[in-house]
């Protein structure tokens, strides 16, 4: 039961984390090619999405995010989000109107 409970958990914070990342981007045009066209460049971030999300994710002000830091903070994204009565998120909740902050 602990392996299917993890293993929710985790598949609800990959639905939320991809959901979340598709929606900042679905608008955004593919990103171009580096001057040897061997890796593609970071777009701009032109409504500084990014920039806001990365300071967030920063908690220790270095300007880059750890595993950890990325983690913690879905954390709090699961924590903030309603459950059902076992404490787990399921689609009902999923698709609740508001998130607590």
């Amino acid at each position: 039961m602990e392996n299917f409970t993890t293993s929710l958990i985790t598949g609800a914070l990959l639905c939320i984390s991809s959901a979340s990342f598709a929606a900042s981007h679905s608008a955004a045009p593919p990103a171009p090619m580096s001057e040897d066209g061997a890796k593609p460049m970071m777009h701009m971030d032109k409504g500084g999405k990014h920039e806001a999300m990365m300071k967030e994710m920063d908690t220790n002000g270095d300007g880059m995010i750890s595993k950890e830091e990325f983690m913690k903070h879905h954390e709090k994204m699961f924590d903030a989000m309603p459950k059902n009565k076992d404490g787990l998120v399921d689609l009902k909740a999923m698709h609740a109107p508001a998130m607590k902050k």
